[in-house]
């Protein structure tokens, strides 16, 4: 009987953080942003496809175009940004 009293609970919690701390929309801004600058930027900036840097691991490298680092700045530096309750 208290199992589901806690997942209920916990529900209950996520779905508070999700709307009434603004959780979902931040989100959903996050991700429709990002790819939204993203595709902006590999179809319409001259350079955005050439590579930013490189990631040399231990079994494979991984390039990254402009195209995808600056759209993960902007939304990073605009959720640090946003306005909490405390």
């Amino acid at each position: 009987m208290i199992i589901p009293l806690v997942l209920l609970l916990v529900v209950i919690f996520v779905l508070w953080k999700l709307f009434v701390d603004g959780w979902l929309f931040k989100g959903i801004l996050f991700f429709a942003g990002w790819f939204g600058l993203y595709i902006w930027l590999k179809v319409y900036a001259e350079g955005a496809k050439t590579i930013a840097f490189t990631y040399h691991g231990d079994t494979s490298n991984i390039a990254f175009t402009w195209a995808a680092v600056i759209p993960t700045a902007v939304c990073v530096m605009a959720l640090l940004c946003t306005r909490t309750s405390k």
